[in-house]
């Protein structure tokens, strides 16, 4: 029985495919696929023997026996119709019945499917009505040029009036090959300046990433045709361009543009548009209202499950968040961005790791489209297998990022942490880890690889001081005998290396001239050697202050003055006698200037920091005690009459 069934199976095929052929008009190319998923023609349309770049694709299905009278139906599987969908071109469905001798026809997107629903096929159904003998290929071309010309945002051309060059030029255009678009739409426009081919010029740059010459382009042409075609092409450029570049006021001006077109019978692709451009503005609420219609207008758009699913981490709804991934995927299974998206939310949320490098993988066989769409993937296939226990592999991937982006923060600070918790452990890493820290050094002067080099390289205290006094000359201008002297260690620099630039920040603002009119006198001039002591000190308690991202310190931070300042009065005040009347002038002068000082500075440094990393303000009394301010003032009061040889009575 076998046997006789793929006898007639074949026959029953061989009719269809001969049938389909028949009906097609000759001078249009019929090609064969490759692949599996059961597309047996695609079709490109020609114009007086010209190919033009516009194509559909067919699924020829065949049948011997009709159930019903008006309709013919056929199962396909989920697997297929999501290819269909994925594909940029539109798809023909076309089923063979040989008991009519007749086939009949429909686009694959005008039947009701829905990919988000679990079914593994569907069945679907066509109107006899819809006969291929009697099908009008004039308005099949024509609706295909729409579809084509719709992405774009183009209007009607019509190809028959086109000499052979401009032909070739929008099979170029049509087919994709955007590059070679833009060669001979500019050689085009020598001898004839076309608005349509200017447009697609623009939309050329727009989709090969050059977003610069396609906003030059645009502009160009709206200062001498405005519509609405136009200004979608600049709304979408200047979302895109804002989006890449973060300049806000770009996407701004692409939504006010959006807005526009924006109605009650907005059709799913401006409503995807203009949610796009509300999402890149923060805009989470309003963007997934409008990608939620845009959906129940064309529920298979897997980009915009897609996006509807970045917003939802956003809002940190991450169940929701993975309904839309897996709505996306089950449209388009290798959407990378989709893949890549649940996979970071797996791994980043709920610590599925293995899950998470089980998607990361179905994408990684494939590098150049890595690199080409996501290439901060990378830190995210590294976070998964370090979080793992594959140490290596993280760090594998991590180096090919690096590779990639040298310079991407993300990934560079990834590898840092890495090395810095792993190096002890694992000796073969360390030479790995002092080249890579010394590399970021030599990046960026970043303070924390400084501090995880001094680390690695096993520096004494004192190497550890002058290789940060050589990195951070504008802040340390003291030798290392000089800083023990002020009564510090080794500990306390390399404990500033953590917010030294942000140190560097406030000096900028609060700098140290400030505190001159409470030191100028007649008595001694303030030398440099004081300044460069005193920005030490305010270094040191600025570190102090400073106890996690949420929280100051502000006790530790006045130790530092009650321990350091009276130092620093040895270097303010000079070696030499002084008459009893002016040594009692620059006691009081002392005692009413240096504990003003110690206050002021500590209140700037708080308020500083208390706005710079938005810690809830402090109550000074809390810190700046009755008790430390007796002490501040004994030690001051203590250090100066002896450097002024000043008796005190029991």
């Amino acid at each position: 029985m076998t046997g006789p069934i793929r006898h007639d199976s074949h026959i029953l095929e061989t009719k269809s495919r001969k049938f389909f052929e028949k009906n097609v008009p000759d001078e249009w190319v019929i090609n064969t696929p490759t692949h599996d998923y059961g597309i047996d023609y695609q079709v490109e349309i020609a114009i007086n023997n010209q190919m033009t770049g516009l194509n559909f694709s067919v699924q020829l299905k065949s049948t011997s026996i009709s159930k019903s009278i008006d309709n013919i139906s056929v199962p396909l599987k989920r697997s297929t119709i999501a290819y269909y969908f994925s594909r940029l071109e539109p798809v023909m469905l076309v089923i063979y019945n040989s008991e009519d001798d007749e086939a009949y026809w429909s686009w694959i997107h005008e039947l009701a499917i829905d990919l988000t629903k679990s079914n593994e096929t569907f069945t679907v159904s066509i109107s006899k009505k819809k006969k291929l003998t009697t099908i009008n290929w004039l308005n099949i071309k024509e609706f295909i040029q729409a579809i084509f010309n719709k992405r774009s945002f183009l209007e009607y051309i019509d190809l028959e009036t086109l000499s052979s060059t401009q032909i070739a030029a929008w099979k170029s255009f049509y087919s994709g090959a955007y590059e070679q678009a833009i060669f001979l739409f500019k050689q085009l426009q020598l001898d004839n300046n076309d608005n349509s081919i200017t447009q697609a010029l623009a939309w050329s740059y727009y989709l090969t990433h050059n977003y610069k010459d396609a906003l030059l382009t645009v502009n160009r042409l709206l200062d001498n045709v405005q519509n609405n075609y136009l200004l979608q092409v600049k709304a979408c450029i200047l979302t895109e361009f804002g989006i890449r570049t973060e300049n806000k006021g770009m996407i701004l001006s692409g939504k006010m543009i959006f807005e526009k077109f924006i109605s009650s019978d907005s059709d799913s692709l401006h409503l995807y548009n203009y949610a796009n451009a509300l999402g890149a503005l923060g805009d989470d609420a309003s963007a997934a209202k409008y990608y939620h219609l845009s959906l129940e207008i064309n529920p298979n758009n897997a980009e915009c499950w897609k996006n509807l699913g970045t917003i939802y981490w956003n809002l940190q709804q991450h169940d929701e968040e993975l309904k839309c991934y897996d709505n996306a995927l089950s449209i388009n299974p290798s959407l990378i961005e989709a893949l890549f998206s649940k996979g970071v939310t797996l791994s980043k949320i709920y610590n599925k790791h293995q899950d998470a490098i089980k998607l990361f993988s179905s994408v990684i066989e494939n590098e150049d489209l890595l690199l080409k769409n996501f290439p901060k993937g990378y830190f995210w296939i590294a976070y998964a297998y370090e979080n793992n226990g594959e140490l290596l592999e993280a760090l594998k991937w991590v180096n090919k990022g690096l590779d990639f982006l040298p310079s991407e923060i993300s990934l560079l600070n990834f590898k840092s942490t890495l090395l810095a918790k792993n190096w002890e452990q694992h000796p073969y890493l360390k030479q790995d880890a002092i080249d890579f820290f010394r590399y970021r050094i030599d990046l960026h002067n970043d303070p924390l690889s400084i501090y995880h080099y001094i680390k690695v390289c096993n520096y004494t205290e004192q190497q550890a001081f002058y290789f940060i006094k050589e990195k951070f000359p504008q802040v340390i201008n003291i030798n290392w005998e000089e800083f023990q002297h002020l009564g510090f260690s080794d500990k306390c620099l390399m404990d500033s290396l953590v917010n030294i630039d942000l140190f560097i920040q406030f000096k900028k603002t609060y700098n140290s001239d400030r505190y001159i009119s409470h030191l100028v006198n007649p008595y001694f001039p303030i030398e440099l050697e004081f300044w460069n002591h005193f920005d030490i000190i305010t270094l040191i308690s600025f570190t102090k202050l400073i106890r996690s991202s949420t929280e100051i310190n502000g006790v530790e931070c006045c130790k530092v003055y009650s321990d350091s300042f009276p130092i620093l009065l040895k270097i303010l005040i000079p070696q030499k006698e002084f008459s009893n009347e002016d040594t009692v002038e620059i006691l009081a002068f002392i005692m009413i200037n240096l504990p003003t000082i110690a206050f002021r500075e500590i209140g700037a440094q708080a308020g500083y920091l208390q706005g710079m990393m938005s810690i809830e303000p402090l109550d000074p009394a809390t810190y700046i005690t009755k008790e430390w301010e007796e002490e501040l003032n004994e030690k001051i009061f203590s250090t100066t009459a002896d450097l002024l040889n000043i008796e005190l009575s029991e």
